[in-house]
């Protein structure tokens, strides 16, 4: 669900799926489609999260998506309908946990501005953050001691990208319409009112959450 630039597509293409739906909204689907168009396992699909495409799927995967939908749980109920008895949904989302609330409060304060520039303008002041975490997240390492915020993200994920991929990264923060920050127990609430059980969550990098749930 939210199919993107493809890049969790390619990762699932790899493990030869019988079936692989990408369901995308926007107008990238038209590039995806042509993207996949020579491995017939995999279909796109241009329509929204919540309306149902008339398939029944082993697993559903909701990547960085979550976050940026103002009404999830219809969505969250489609993908369980689309469920076959006993099958899962993996979904990662923006945490309020850990250390990173600093950081979340940060981002929230310059999002009130950032999402009422143009694309231009947030490019350029995400190519300055890129440029000013980068040193602190060597500082963060160096300091290994003192446990400083983000520090286990930044070392394990962050600062092994390249610099263009960085700035993507702190882009795809402050563009966005509309982001939210999920602590572990309203993630919980949204997938047990769409029906899911055996949900299991975890705190990644003390910045993300995970979370495995099943039909």
């Amino acid at each position: 669900i939210g199919s993107g630039s493809g890049r969790v597509l390619e990762i699932l293409q790899r493990f030869h799926p019988r079936l692989l739906v990408g369901v995308e909204p926007s107008a990238n689907a038209d590039e995806l489609k042509n993207r996949f168009a020579s491995d017939p396992a995999v279909r796109i699909i241009a329509t929204d999260g919540a309306e149902s495409i008339g398939l029944k799927f082993d697993a559903a995967f909701i990547i960085g998506v979550l976050h940026h939908i103002p009404q999830p749980i219809p969505v969250l109920r489609n993908v369980y309908n689309s469920l076959v008895a006993g099958g899962s949904l993996l979904v990662w989302v923006y945490g309020r946990e850990g250390r990173s609330r600093w950081a979340v409060r940060i981002l929230q304060a310059m999002r009130v501005a950032t999402v009422r520039l143009p694309d231009r303008v947030v490019i350029h002041l995400s190519r300055i953050c890129a440029a000013l975490i980068r040193p602190y997240g060597k500082i963060a390492l160096r300091l290994g001691s003192l446990d400083l915020p983000l520090r286990d993200y930044l070392g394990s994920i962050y600062l092994k990208c390249s610099r263009e991929k960085q700035v993507e990264i702190v882009f795809d923060q402050l563009n966005p319409r509309y982001a939210r920050y999920y602590s572990a127990e309203e993630l919980r609430e949204e997938l047990v009112s769409a029906g899911f059980s055996s949900i299991e969550i975890s705190v990644r990098h003390n910045y993300s959450l995970s979370a495995r749930a099943t039909r």
